[in-house]
């Protein structure tokens, strides 16, 4: 029923049509005050990473951040879908990993010198160079410790810490002996009782490092190729072969190895 009127079929009400529905056409005038307007389309300037980016990892305000070549880029926050074009960073050098450091910021290791990026809103995050040309050798060499990120450079076992940056293998290693013991483009690193734990293409070693910036540094013949630490067991454990047998490191129920200590350099 409309206007009144009862319909007893279909025909009835079709007859009706153009005079209560119209013939379906419609005018509008739009006279809404575009400065009440507040609301932004923020997927706009949203965009996808590129297929080969590289280095994924979780920064502040739960956003990610990942590199392809000499650039940097950072997702919309808890959008991990999001890349928008502008807040993409620009470095001078190719980079070879990242890596966040907790209250100071996300370290960028490149073939030259570190950098910081700093800030939770990537729309205005900050890029600071470190002035210490300790770029990085390997990425795999790349380990987070409690004290800071240590990465392999040419001149010895460089970190980032609270102080900043230093290399904490000169009291064990000039330039020249670091790069004939070992090869640094090979390192390969990973966390391990509060020590760095690396391997090379010529074997292992691990090194502590101590409060007074010595620290010590033993050689073993083990070596590996691929190594995890496992935080939920506190296992270490490698490969070293192609087969893709798995061992654990540090196992109380098999026999010990045969360990070389060095210690610092002593000037008379």
């Amino acid at each position: 029923e409309t206007a009144g009127k009862l319909y007893h079929n279909v025909a009835e009400l079709a007859a009706d049509t153009p005079r209560y529905f119209g013939d379906s056409t419609y005018d509008f005038t739009d006279d809404f005050n575009v400065t009440h307007l507040t609301g932004v389309l923020a997927s706009t300037e949203w965009a996808a990473p590129p297929e080969d980016m590289t280095g994924l990892k979780t920064i502040q305000n739960n956003t990610l951040v990942g590199f392809k070549d000499n650039i940097v880029y950072i997702s919309e926050p808890s959008q991990p879908h999001a890349w928008p074009e502008a807040y993409q960073k620009t470095f001078d050098a190719n980079i070879v990993a990242i890596e966040p450091i907790s209250g100071i910021g996300t370290l960028v290791l490149t073939t030259k010198y570190p950098y910081l990026i700093s800030g939770v809103d990537p729309r205005i995050m900050s890029v600071q160079r470190v002035d210490a040309q300790y770029p990085c050798s390997s990425s795999r060499g790349v380990v987070p410790m409690s004290f800071g990120v240590v990465w392999p450079t040419f001149e010895g076992l460089a970190m980032y810490g609270a102080n900043g940056p230093r290399l904490i293998s000169t009291g064990v290693f000039e330039q020249d002996t670091w790069s004939t013991e070992l090869d640094p483009t090979t390192v390969l690193g990973v966390y391990y009782g509060d020590a760095y734990f690396g391997a090379t293409s010529a074997g292992s070693f691990i090194f502590t490092a101590e409060a007074q910036g010595v620290g010590s540094f033993v050689n073993c013949d083990q070596s590996f190729t691929a190594v995890y630490n496992d935080t939920t067991t506190d296992r270490v454990y490698f490969a070293n072969d192609l087969v893709g047998t798995v061992y654990e490191w540090d196992s109380l129920t098999q026999p010990t190895q045969t360990l070389t200590w060095k210690s610092k350099v002593f000037v008379a």
